[in-house]
């Protein structure tokens, strides 16, 4: 498929922000489809969402001036041990662009597998208890006191894996700027 008429569509609200609105698939549009192809390592949606997210940080790289380290975590998957390698790459390609971001690879890891949120029935989506009690956080600790994380997903939803991953990362970090950037915010 081809994605040159995606733009970016920055999006930001408390503690987050977007790349991409993200229609769900009965309502589809060529976000929703890079979307879904750059969770599937795409070549094309992945250098997509690289350029994308580069143009994301450029706009925003005076907001993160303030702080004296910059981290980018990868959000982990649903299944145990699965690197999230589609986002593990974005981290990986900003921290090679900006030479004030850090990536953590593999910092956050969900040590026990739970259902997948695409896929759960009513009512059996993992919430935030469930995400705490199943995402460890293995990176380097502390961190400097004048720090933030960024962290980086594919999809926004509901956010309970959000904000369970940034009390991990607070708790672990002692970083109290975490901000989430996602490729899509469901809408």
């Amino acid at each position: 498929m081809d994605y040159t008429d995606v733009e970016l569509d920055l999006q930001w609200w408390p503690g987050n922000f977007s790349l991409l609105k993200y229609p769900p698939v009965r309502r589809a549009n060529k976000s929703t489809y890079l979307i879904l192809d750059f969770k599937d390592s795409k070549p094309l949606a992945l250098e997509k969402v690289r350029h994308l997210a580069i143009q994301a940080f450029r706009e925003i790289e005076g907001d993160l001036s303030r702080y004296t380290y910059r981290y980018l975590v990868a959000l982990p998957r649903s299944k145990q041990d699965d690197l999230n390698g589609p986002c593990e790459y974005i981290c990986s390609a900003l921290a090679a662009k900006f030479s004030g971001l850090v990536h953590l690879k593999g910092a956050l890891q969900r040590v026990v597998t739970v259902t997948k949120s695409a896929t759960a029935s009513p009512g059996e989506r993992p919430n935030y208890d469930t995400h705490l009690s199943t995402i460890e956080y293995v990176g380097p600790s502390p961190l400097h006191p004048n720090s933030v994380i960024i962290m980086v997903d594919d999809v926004y939803t509901r956010g309970e894996t959000s904000r369970a991953c940034r009390d991990i990362l607070r708790a672990a970090t002692h970083c109290k700027d975490v901000l989430g950037c996602f490729i899509g915010r469901t809408i």
